[in-house]
């Protein structure tokens, strides 16, 4: 019954998402291109007044381009969560809890959902600024050239960090990938549980209620979680020097540790808000 939910919910969101996809892709060409154009008439000799004052407005062009790939990304991530709130939260909600599928699954759905399209929306982020990076930058022969620089200064960060650390970069790698990851559900299931609570408490009006909740909520988790950094940051800042000033297998374990320690929190904290939400949804939302 997942892959049913999920199918349905993929296909509900996909057919706007892929719109933003190749318009984030669109806009990263053009505003490349735009860069570049800016970039060389600027750097060559004897170019027309008139060709400058095109490339100025192509460069004003590429920064609305570049805005646009951002609010891409926005209104993707937001998506996902109006397909939450009009699936549960709205008249089509009726229907949704008349079906023989438990509410836990079709929350499941929406967070498997909702996960894998705001990492291929942050992939598609990457790949468009990774071609901004590539076309931008100008030469001075007016040639048109892909520009490496960038990739050969994060390989040679790479190849130092393997000459200092050695194999424990392999784990470490991915171990700062799986916190980005666990984070973003943390954050994910932090509106999911807001959605869900002014569905609860409020009668009418209900995503304005989950607007204000959330904000009201990630203002106090952020000030909770400012406190509480400034303490542990000096703690963990001084363990990982003192691991490095030791070097070898020490600093190594330690800074695994650190990293796991980290993972573990935000995985608890994730777990925690949405569990909280699927309790809400299980024994608290009544439709009728």
């Amino acid at each position: 019954m997942l892959k049913k939910c999920l199918k349905y919910d993929f296909q509900s969101v996909f057919r706007l998402w892929w719109i933003l996809a190749v318009s984030m892709l669109g806009a990263a060409v053009v505003g490349g291109l735009g860069i570049r154009f800016f970039s060389q008439c600027a750097v060559s000799p004897d170019v027309p007044e008139g060709l400058l004052v095109l490339s100025t407005f192509a460069m004003i062009g590429s920064i609305f381009c570049l805005m646009a790939m951002v609010m891409g990304m926005t209104v993707s991530f937001i998506l996902v969560f109006w397909r939450m709130y009009t699936h549960f939260y709205t008249d089509e909600g009726y229907l949704t809890f008349t079906l023989p599928v438990k509410r836990s699954t079709l929350y499941l759905s929406k967070v498997i959902m909702g996960t894998l399209l705001q990492f291929a929306t942050i992939l598609v982020l990457i790949l468009g600024i990774l071609f901004v990076v590539l076309v931008a930058p100008p030469t001075e022969s007016g040639e048109f050239f892909l520009d490496f620089e960038v990739f050969r200064a994060i390989g040679e960060f790479f190849a130092t960090s393997w000459e200092a650390c050695g194999a424990w970069v392999i784990l470490w790698v991915p171990t700062v990938l799986a916190i980005l990851l666990l984070l973003g559900l943390f954050q994910s299931g932090l509106i999911y549980l807001c959605i869900t609570i002014g569905a609860v408490v409020a009668k009418k009006h209900k995503l304005i209620a989950a607007i204000g909740i959330y904000y009201g909520v990630n203002t106090a988790v952020g000030l909770v979680g400012e406190f509480i950094l400034m303490f542990l940051m000096a703690g963990i800042i001084g363990i990982i020097t003192a691991a490095m000033y030791a070097g070898g297998a020490i600093m190594g374990l330690t800074i695994t540790a650190v990293l796991l320690i980290i993972a573990l929190a935000f995985a608890t904290l994730a777990a925690i808000v949405h569990f909280m939400a699927l309790n809400k949804i299980e024994k608290k939302l009544n439709l009728a």
